[in-house]
């Protein structure tokens, strides 16, 4: 036997010699720390939510001490511990030249020290492993587990201490001397490597044959080959992670890097990495398969430890280094990986992982690649290319089928390949199926049915990813349940690609299939209180439009919420049968498609306010309107029916638009309460009806409806415009003079209301140009459409009427004869 094996062993038998027979018979049964942790997990899961778990997570801290003293445990689960790595500095240093040492003292220290770390593990294995768990954790583990557990790492300080007190006296020359002599009693020759296992042919373990449907991912595939240098002999450890949302193809990427580059590579080693039982299985099993080890070492550590450092060895080599990649696929926290990772090796390795942290972690913050979805050109391409061999043979009407279906789903490749290959099985067109199931994301994607039909190797991947078992317990969603604390929620989120934090602005995004899941897996109740949450808070975030005035000064912030209030408008279509008529949403909704209406996006401003008007009649048809009485839902429709108006007039549909503004006098006359203030609004009725009137022609009937309101006090807010109106009603009926009248009064009431730089200031001075051309006054009319141009493009560069005031900056020019200016 060897000295230091005889050190071991009477360490253990001190320690036996502690225990009862029963206790001594348990200890045989002790399993290796990758078992006792896993176990542990189990445990965890299966008390969750118990009150017995509070006494299972104080055992944390002791499991914890276990894996910091993990190459003891090694050392005590092998037969022949004659060879192990020296890691702890002083401490270790002493574990390995021990036998050689003629020092009683430090024998004792060492025996004293491997007695107590035996303990620590032995006493935790009994409680992990103890039958009568809940009897343990009630009435032993409070009192005489904890207290001679505190005791053990008491005494363990103290030991650790020792061995490096004796340690330190080790430094003479007649050490030095016995050293040598020990190893040569331990039969080691630090002169040669060991020898390892030498592969003859390629050899690789990829689970999955090439993907004849990859697409796209050019970047992607550039990024792993500079950073990878297939071909060349790495001098490191080289390391690259994708990372992305589940679905969006890290691992297609992956698959295809080391099938393209497999002739690079001596060894592609893939590893499965989803749970921490099934990374030690498939690395453990690698040393296996690569005839590294036999089936006489059935331990999984001692196989997994023989490929670390078969992998160390021939990278090293200096005759054929072995030139490697290791594919550690879908890896959940980089501590899960650190005792799979081929330190001090060089080779290529390859992460994927749903966590943006690992692969920086473990490769350094270059090392990381954010794997996106498709584009809407790539999206639209991989879907046509599923259903037909030549892209180019499908129709226009498939095309903007794929398109929109594609879109559907974000453009998430494994939703489009999902959904594509269900059209293709089942025979049908894209167009046939997108008729037949126009909202084909909210329900048919989780239809596990069409999972394990359709999808084959990909049915595991499928259920994780949009079942999200991984953040649901009982129903809810796992964010829900997480944490009080909104930065922790986001960040646990984050850490699983579902949601994204945008530079520079203080929101959060998420893919659209992730949104759906969440509805689709929320329970009723729950639905609810969010959808209604989610009112309130929007309504205090969009900006608020009071007496109707315009939203010019508000539109970046308009802008930011903008695509919330189209989310939830298009939530409410799919969770209506839940929820109540939501007005106060019809509400935001209307400032909303005023906000489009301003910016020239006339057709989503028209698309806002029709469907919040479905909303309000339908509610006023059924008296279902709580908290919101039928006076103000009619109002509400005042409102929404004025966007359409305004939208109808800008659009050339002046005769609709006129309609509408009568419709619109006629409702608010109805909806009139006596005692309150409601005239103002039939006031602005007849301002909007003006308008209008002056675009069917008939200036001289709108001409005293704006200089009544003119005369009204309340009217103030919104006087600029008013005064703009009465300009265009006088330009229109050739009173030139009159016109300029208004408009001098319309610049000073904009400069007093909304300022030098706005846009209603462009309005007056877009005026202002037109009616210095019809005098005649071509200088002033080129300067003031000048300056209306320049604010325009400020503000509203992409709207209609900067089209329109350059235009007309064009005639004038052409008028003024500077024919090359105008070109």
């Amino acid at each position: 036997m060897d000295p230091l094996e005889r050190i071991w062993k009477e360490a253990l038998q001190r320690y036996e010699d502690t225990l009862p027979p029963k206790r001594i018979k348990k200890m045989l049964l002790t399993p290796d720390l990758e078992s006792l942790l896993e176990r542990t997990k189990l445990l965890q899961s299966r008390y969750s939510g118990r009150p017995i778990i509070r006494a299972l997570e104080r055992a944390q801290p002791f499991l914890n001490t276990i894996q910091s003293f993990s190459e003891v445990v090694k050392v005590f689960l092998q037969s022949d511990p004659g060879i192990f790595a020296l890691v702890w500095g002083s401490i270790w240093f002493v574990l390995e030249v021990s036998p050689c040492s003629r020092a009683a003292s430090l024998r004792n220290a060492l025996v004293e020290y491997y007695a107590e770390v035996i303990g620590i593990c032995q006493d935790a294995v009994s409680f992990c492993s103890h039958r009568s768990l809940s009897n343990l954790f009630i009435k032993r583990f409070d009192s005489s587990y904890e207290e001679n557990t505190r005791r053990r790492v008491e005494q363990l300080k103290i030991s650790t201490i020792w061995v490096d007190q004796e340690a330190s006296v080790i430094s003479s020359q007649l050490i030095r001397q016995e050293l040598l002599r020990g190893f040569q009693d331990l039969r080691l020759d630090l002169r040669q490597q060991p020898k390892m296992h030498i592969l003859q042919h390629p050899f690789h373990n990829l689970p999955y044959t090439r993907n004849l449907h990859f697409h796209a991912r050019q970047v992607e595939l550039s990024r792993l080959e500079k950073d990878l240098q297939p071909g060349v002999l790495p001098g490191k450890l080289l390391v690259v992670g994708l990372h992305g949302t589940g679905g969006v193809g890290k691992t297609e990427i992956a698959l295809e890097y080391a099938y393209r580059y497999q002739k690079y590579y001596d060894a592609v080693l893939w590893v499965t990495a989803e749970t921490s039982v099934k990374l030690s299985g498939s690395f453990s099993s690698l040393s296996g398969q690569l005839g590294i080890v036999d089936q006489s070492v059935q331990s999984s550590h001692q196989r997994c430890e023989e490929l670390k450092r078969w992998l160390g060895a021939t990278s090293q080599r200096s005759s054929r280094p072995c030139r490697w990649l290791i594919i550690y696929d879908n890896v959940e926290t980089s501590t899960s990986l650190q005792p799979f990772w081929p330190t001090g090796s060089h080779g290529a390795v390859i992460l994927t992982s749903r966590n943006p942290a690992v692969s920086r972690h473990l490769g350094g913050p270059t090392a990381a690649i954010e794997v996106l979805p498709f584009s809407a050109s790539e999206g639209q391409k991989f879907l046509l290319r599923l259903g037909t061999d030549r892209e180019n043979a499908a129709s226009q009407e498939e095309r903007t089928a794929a398109e929109a279906i594609a879109d559907a789903v974000g453009n998430l490749p494994l939703a489009v390949f999902l959904t594509g290959s269900y059209i293709y099985s089942a025979g049908l067109s894209l167009t046939q199926f997108l008729t037949a199931q126009p909202h084909f994301e909210r329900t048919f994607l989780f239809d596990d049915q069409v999972y394990s039909q359709y999808v084959g190797n990909y049915e595991q991947s499928l259920d994780k990813t949009w079942s999200l078992a991984n953040f649901t317990a009982n129903g809810n969603p796992g964010f829900v349940l997480m944490s009080n604390r909104l930065d922790q929620a986001i960040s646990a989120l984050m850490g699983r690609s579902l949601v994204t934090r945008k530079q520079g602005a203080d929101c959060i995004s998420c893919h659209r299939l992730v949104q759906s899941a969440v509805l689709f897996y929320m329970p009723r109740d729950q639905r609810v209180v969010a959808f209604n949450k989610l009112q309130f808070y929007l309504n205090g975030a969009f900006p608020q439009q009071g007496d109707g005035e315009p939203l010019h000064s508000q539109w970046k912030r308009c802008e930011e919420f903008s695509s919330h209030v189209l989310a939830l408008l298009d939530t409410y279509k799919w969770v209506k049968d839940d929820v109540q008529s939501p007005i106060l949403l019809c509400e935001i909704t209307s400032r909303c498609a005023w906000f489009y209406f301003e910016r020239g996006d006339m057709s989503i401003a028209h698309k806002l306010a029709s469907d919040a008007i479905l909303i309000c009649e339908k509610a006023l048809l059924l008296s279902n309107h709580p908290g919101y009485s039928e006076w103000y839902v009619k109002d509400q429709l005042g409102h929404l029916y004025n966007v359409r108006a305004s939208v109808a007039y800008e659009t050339g549909k002046t005769g609709d638009a006129l309609n509408l503004h009568s419709k619109i006098k006629s409702m608010r006359l109805a909806n009139m309460r006596e005692g309150n203030l409601d005239d103002k609004w039939l006031a602005a009725a007849d301002g909007n009806l003006a308008v209008s009137l002056m675009a069917e022609g008939k200036p001289e009937i709108a001409l005293p409806l704006v200089l009544s309101l003119l005369e009204r006090p309340d009217m103030g807010p919104n006087e600029d415009v008013y005064l703009n109106n009465a300009c265009v009603c006088h330009m229109l009926l050739g009173d030139y003079v009159n016109a300029l009248k208004y408009g001098s009064k319309a610049m000073a009431a904009v400069r007093r209301l909304r300022g030098e730089e706005s846009a209603q200031m462009a309005i007056y001075l877009f005026y202002a140009g037109n009616i210095y051309q019809k005098q005649g006054r071509v200088g002033e009319a080129f300067d003031a459409l000048s300056k209306c141009l320049r604010l325009r493009r400020t503000l509203m560069p992409t709207h209609s009427y900067t089209g329109l005031t350059l235009h007309k900056i064009g005639t004038i020019v052409q008028e003024r004869g500077d024919v090359a200016l105008s070109m």
